[in-house]
């Protein structure tokens, strides 16, 4: 199972640091992020196959594709955004965390209007 490999890396990730932290708490810091990355990867590549169905579902009811990309980009900027964030908290600095986080929400606003637009013309479309 992909998550019995997951928490393994983490786990792994987790001990090494804090074994490293008491004399070198800035190799600390790198093995937490290195860990973070290499789940984060792997996580990723799991999501390929994913977007594969989403696509293939929406072409067999006919969803127009920029509309479906739009919520795919959304969903990955929210997920890059909250490891961004989160591994900036880890290395104990909350204020870029946050300009993280408010900068991810400000993107998926950006691309949702396109999004908003879709929605807006087809109820026009449907009102008489």
């Amino acid at each position: 199972m992909d998550i019995v490999k997951i928490i393994g890396i983490g786990l792994v990730g987790t001990i090494s640091s804090a074994l490293v932290k008491e004399a070198k708490p800035s190799l600390a810091i790198g093995i937490s992020m290195v860990t973070a990355m290499v789940i984060f990867a792997y996580v990723v590549s799991a999501l390929d196959y994913s977007i594969s169905v989403i696509k293939n579902i929406c072409d067999r009811v006919e969803i127009d594709p920029q509309t479906i990309g739009a919520v795919i980009k959304m969903t990955g900027v929210s997920y890059l955004a909250e490891f961004g964030a989160g591994v900036c908290l880890d290395a104990g600095e909350r204020a870029i965390a946050s300009k993280i986080e408010l900068a991810g929400k400000v993107i998926i606003v950006t691309l949702s209007i396109p999004v908003l637009v879709s929605l807006l013309n087809l109820l026009i479309s449907i009102l008489p």
